[in-house]
């Protein structure tokens, strides 16, 4: 990949680009750059001596309050996104909570499917989430399900604890990515 900022003027210069077809995407400063594949569908198609020009309209946010079945907040809480379920937790920063309210932060515009998830209860999708230009989406209160409860210990392959490890649990449906499976996803 092959990168520059604007200057004053809102000018850029890539150099040293590959060879052969090249896609040219445009973000927002702060805008973390995994968002750069949620704005796919504005990448311009690029030869050598092209002068491009973008248009990026201002980035969105979203906020929820996310709540047990009991009304308390969980102690653990995080926000992901995509452009469909299987995709929510690959490319956006996941965000934690405080107090049970996640925001996203700096969203290209577009609507969006969003993974709820956290050691306390399942993992709760929304689609057809819509982030508008310049402005905040309130998605109110997510009520999760707590779902069961797994428990064990993690150990190296020479027997010591793994101190630090991540352990994570999901659907099997979300391991499979045959086109049948990816059909029946939220």
């Amino acid at each position: 990949m092959v990168a520059d900022t604007t200057n004053a003027t809102g000018e850029f210069v890539l150099a040293g680009v590959p060879s052969g077809e090249s896609s040219v995407l445009a973000r927002w400063p702060g805008e973390s750059s995994a968002f750069y594949y949620l704005r796919s569908g504005d990448a311009q198609p690029a030869s050598t001596g092209d002068e491009l020009r973008f248009e990026i309209e201002p980035p969105g946010s979203v906020r929820a309050r996310i709540r047990l079945s009991d009304g308390t907040a969980p102690k653990d809480a995080w926000l992901s996104i995509g452009r469909f379920a299987a995709e929510a937790a690959s490319f956006a920063p996941p965000i934690g909570s405080l107090n049970g309210v996640v925001k996203l932060e700096k969203l290209p515009p577009g609507t969006y499917v969003q993974d709820f998830f956290g050691p306390e209860f399942q993992s709760t999708f929304r689609k057809n989430v819509l982030v508008q230009a310049g402005k905040a989406t309130e998605l109110g209160n997510i009520v999760v399900d707590g779902g069961r409860r797994i428990s064990g210990t993690v150990y190296d392959a020479s027997g010591d604890v793994a101190v630090g490890a991540h352990v994570f649990a999901m659907e099997k449906r979300f391991l499979d990515f045959s086109e049948a499976a990816i059909a029946m996803l939220p």
